[in-house]
Formats: C-alpha cells, structure tokens, sequence
C-alpha cells in the first residue's frame, strides 16, 4: 500500500508543477531576526523556576548547514480547487496528557491522559486585581524535551490508543507548526519568523518538530489571560498539581492523514455536554487493558520521560479555548486570525472575557460551527494548506534519511540541510512507523 500512496503522492505534485516553483540554492544564511520576529501566539504559565533568568534567543541557524538548498513559493491556485472548499474529516481523540508540576527539564513527568481545568461560569463582573506576573512558557515541551519535543505525544497515544497504526500518518505535527505553514500558504501578510525541523517515519510520514527561539520568557503585565484562565476554572479532581493539558486527535485533511497535538484552555463540566458516554467507555478500556500506574520512556541524554496515570478523557465536544480583550477592542477583536486555531483542533467553544483594567464585564461566547464568514475562507484556505503539506511530505521523502529544516524569514521559505543526525524520536518510536 506504501507503494500506492508514495506513487499518488508524486502523481499529484506533478500535477501541480506548474503551480509550485522550488528553486535552487541560495546566498549564506542572514543574521538573526530580533526577538519580536518569533511567532509566538499565547504562552503558558512556567510553574516553578520564577526566578530563573529569560534565556537569550536561539539562533535560527543552530544546527543548520550554512547554504540553502531549496526555496518554496506560496502555492498559487490548482486546477482541483473549487468554490465550495475542502474541510477535515474523521476527528478522533488518540490520547492527552498534562505535564505534572514535580517536571524538570533533567526529570520530565507527564499525567496521562490528565483533564483541562474545568469552566466554573463565574458570575460577572468580578475584579482580578493584577495582570500576569512571572515568567511564561512559549514552548512548554519544548522546554521539557528538548529536541525530542515529538515523545510525550507517542507515549499518550500508545497508552490511550495501543495498537494504533503509525504508518498510515501522512503527518504527525503541532496545530502550532499547522497555523505557521497556512499563513505562509496563504500569504496573508504573516512576517514573523519561523522554523520547523522535519524527519521521515518509516515510507512517507512526516514528522514536523516545533522550535522555537525562546521556550520561556516573562509575562506581560498589561495582559490579564493567564489570570483570568485561573479566575474562571477549577482543576479537574485528580488533576490538581498539574499545568498545561495537552491533545492530540487525528482527522483526514483531503486524503491526508494527520495527527495534531494542541494545548486546551479549559472543558466544560462532563454534565454539561454530549460524549460522555464515549468517554466512559474508552475508560474502562484503559482499565481493561490493565494499564499500570506509571511507565518510562527513555529517550535523548540519557533521560528518561516518566508517565502517570491520572485523570480522565474528555470530550472533544467538551473543548472551550478562553481569551481576554479590553471592552474598547473587544468589537475589532480578529475573529479570522482566532478560528484557524479553533478549526484546526476541531475546538467547538470560544469564551472571550471583556475586561477594562481587570473588570471582567461580560463574556462573548460562540461556538465554532456558528462562524460562518470565518468558515468559508477557512473552507477555501486548506486547499493551499494541503498544498504545502504535499509538497513538504514530496521534498522530505526525496531526501530519505537526511535531517532537513524549514526555515521562514524575510518573506521566504527556505530548506536547510541539518548538521546534526540525530533523531527526534527514540527507535523503538521510530519502528512504530515501518509497515
């Protein structure tokens, strides 16, 4: 079957050849870009550590052969386009987990599957007295696992979903890595940097690593999110000394498979929503299987990543993604730069908390599927997202075992040749993907 899909894959992109251009090698690489050229959208708090110094930023070019070795245009529009656009299909949770707050960089511990803290609806208006304080992650895993960032995603699958089939995955990637690639597909005016380490898994998966310049930094105190997110829920019960929920769910992108991990703000009560029957019964699975409270995953350094049992699954139609704007902005807030985050983790809930100075006043809630505006570009955008995906799964098979990095800047997309062999997963990950 490899050889069928690898054989449609290439088919494909020739028939998209006349809308693609790579192009050959480039001049030497440019200084790096200042610190507000990152891509950061939202960070998460740091438990721990508040006194640790904000690290300098990474260089984009650590680790990376001096020269490029392709460019990648935009896509521009295919002949298969059509107006009523594509959508993703077959949304199916593999498993989650919640980084406990014992972790360290040296001694990483995840709760899986764990629980987002749970919406408590509090009545408004209610005063929070000071902006976020502290310093905040902008890659919590990242921070934790390093240049391993993809190994807590595999270990919250295997035990949430044993005997999942690797090999079928055209992609496995952060929805953060997702966003990054569709505004650069779409050219929709994105200029900030980024970066994404690529590797192939067994035939044709691909795997998309996130880096980021600086996993932490300080918060800022003009802003009220992480504040108001510890305002308005409650840990879930057994849930209580953990931070940062994080999900992944597989879904058919036009043919392609994916699996997508992405961070939850907040759930609603169990009571409160439809699925938790489905929940329940991949439960008493868990027990069936006769999981054991804890496991280890050895993976880079020597390291080792300890996996607890705690929590319990929860509902995709559960999901709530919380955000803050000030009553002034609250009527320009940018709906179409917020529903591709909501879209591509198939979240059904947005809670948008109107404050002035800290006074909560009211929250505007919606609910994805009633985006319509916003739906009908996304519908035409994942033609171009599907694009770039197929061509990055076309260019990394042709380079087989060589490491190569994407890394945007100055309104280009280059390829990097990665000095560094290592992989990004241990083997016995990487057998997962061999059919």
């Amino acid at each position: 079957m490899w050889y069928i899909k690898t054989r449609w894959r290439i088919s494909h992109l020739i028939a998209m050849s006349s809308n693609w251009r790579f192009r050959g090698p480039a001049s030497p690489s440019h200084p790096s870009p200042s610190a507000s050229s990152i891509g950061i959208k939202r960070p998460s708090y740091i438990q721990g550590g508040e006194s640790s110094p904000t690290p300098l930023d990474r260089d984009f070019m650590e680790g990376l052969r001096p020269d490029s070795i392709e460019t990648i245009d935009p896509p521009t529009k295919s002949t298969d386009y059509s107006d009523e656009g594509l959508t993703i299909k077959d949304v199916e949770y593999l498993g989650s987990y919640q980084w406990l707050k014992e972790a360290t960089p040296e001694a990483p511990v995840i709760l899986v599957p764990g629980a987002p803290p749970e919406w408590i609806d509090r009545p408004t208006p209610f005063k929070i007295p000071q902006g976020d304080q502290g310093y905040v992650f902008s890659d919590r895993t990242g921070y934790f696992m390093g240049t391993q960032p993809l190994v807590p995603l595999i270990a919250a699958t295997e035990v949430m979903t044993p005997g999942f089939d690797w090999s079928s995955v055209d992609f496995v990637t952060d929805r953060n890595g997702l966003r990054k690639l569709m505004r650069f597909a779409t050219a929709s005016g994105y200029d900030r940097s980024f970066r994404i380490d690529t590797q192939l898994a067994g035939d044709t998966t691909i795997l998309l690593n996130r880096w980021e310049q600086r996993v932490r930094e300080r918060a800022s105190q003009w802003s009220y999110g992480f504040e108001f997110e510890k305002a308005t829920t409650t840990p879930a019960q057994g849930c209580e000394n953990t931070t940062g929920y994080y999900r992944i769910v597989t879904y058919d992108l036009d043919g392609l498979k994916l699996v997508v991990r992405f961070e939850v703000d907040a759930c609603l009560r169990e009571e409160a929503s439809d699925g938790a029957e489905d929940v329940d019964d991949l439960v008493q699975t868990m027990f069936r299987a006769g999981l054991t409270e804890k496991s280890e995953v050895s993976f880079g350094g020597g390291r080792t990543l300890q996996v607890k049992r705690g929590g319990k699954p929860t509902a995709q139609s559960n999901l709530v993604e919380l955000a803050t704007i000030t009553s002034k902005w609250a009527p320009k807030f940018k709906w179409e730069d917020r529903y591709p985050q909501l879209y591509l983790s198939a979240t059904p809930y947005h809670y948008l908390g109107v404050h002035s100075y800290g006074i909560f006043q009211r929250y505007e809630k919606r609910r994805t599927e009633e985006m319509e505006t916003q739906k009908e570009t996304m519908k035409r955008d994942l033609y171009k997202l599907r694009d770039i995906l197929l061509a990055i799964q076309g260019l990394v098979v042709d380079h087989g075992e060589e490491k190569v990095s994407i890394l945007y800047r100055d309104k280009e997309m280059k390829v990097y040749k990665r000095s560094n062999d290592a992989s990004c997963l241990p083997k016995d990950y990487m057998d997962l993907f061999q059919v």
